[in-house]
């Protein structure tokens, strides 16, 4: 990417650079305005992120989001255990199985 072009594209993203991060939620950045306004489309970019960030509807689906992606967690994190239980199960099953296996092997000796 040529200079120019990856310079213009470090300034864009310097508005969502996380040292400007508001609050411990990691949903609202604070954007210092002399940071934007040499910048026609840094300008219009914050003011579009902070038209969100004031709109309730926007907030609100933000934390249902939150959420939603809160409880996939808990889910998938449910899952594994239960399917590492599901695991150790199985070998236990598989261990006593062939234990029975040889007890019965030897019984059979025995009988003969």
């Amino acid at each position: 990417m040529p200079q120019e072009s990856r310079s213009e594209l470090e300034r864009i993203l310097q508005v969502f650079n996380q040292t400007y991060i508001l609050g411990k939620d990691n949903k609202f950045l604070e954007i210092d305005k002399e940071l934007v306004k040499d910048n026609e489309l840094l300008s219009l970019m914050s003011a579009r992120l902070e038209d969100a960030a004031l709109d309730e509807e926007v907030i609100e689906n933000m934390l249902i989001e939150q959420e939603v992606d809160e409880v996939i967690d808990q889910h998938i994190k449910e899952k594994a255990e239960k399917d590492e239980l599901i695991k150790k199960k199985d070998e236990e099953l598989k261990a006593k199985n062939k234990l029975i296996d040889e007890l019965q092997k030897q019984l059979k000796n025995k009988q003969s």
